[in-house]
């Protein structure tokens, strides 16, 4: 399985922008956000029982997000648009999340892709 198919199908599920307006900081590292929480929960929920990809790329795009949305709110912005987060941090991340012995038949069938 190529990351640009897993990709592309699991992205247009999140959406064309993602309301930060009630996140709250935590700590320099740590962020809530009842809006970002709630569409990682709808995302999940529309990957089929049998899609270990679809759900490790929910999970993987979660993380992302949440550290951009981090870094978008330091900087006073509000929103984040999920089409514009580097699609390279996303693989990196993914390809990680892929690393750990849960994933071992996974990883054998993933084909990583370094021109996205």
């Amino acid at each position: 399985m190529k990351f640009i198919e897993i990709y592309n199908r699991v992205l247009p599920f999140w959406g064309e922008e993602i309301n930060l307006s009630n996140a709250k900081l935590l700590s320099d590292n740590g962020m809530i956000s009842i809006e970002l929480s709630k569409r990682w929960n709808e995302v999940e929920s529309r990957m089929a029982e049998d899609d270990t990809f679809g759900d490790l790329m929910t999970w993987t795009m979660f993380q992302i997000f949440n550290k951009y949305a981090i870094e978008k709110i330091k900087t006073g912005v509000y929103y984040l648009v999920p089409i514009e987060v580097s699609k390279y941090e996303i693989e990196q991340q993914y390809f990680e999340n892929l690393n750990c012995e849960f994933y071992k038949k996974e990883l054998s069938e993933y084909e990583r892709e370094f021109d996205i």
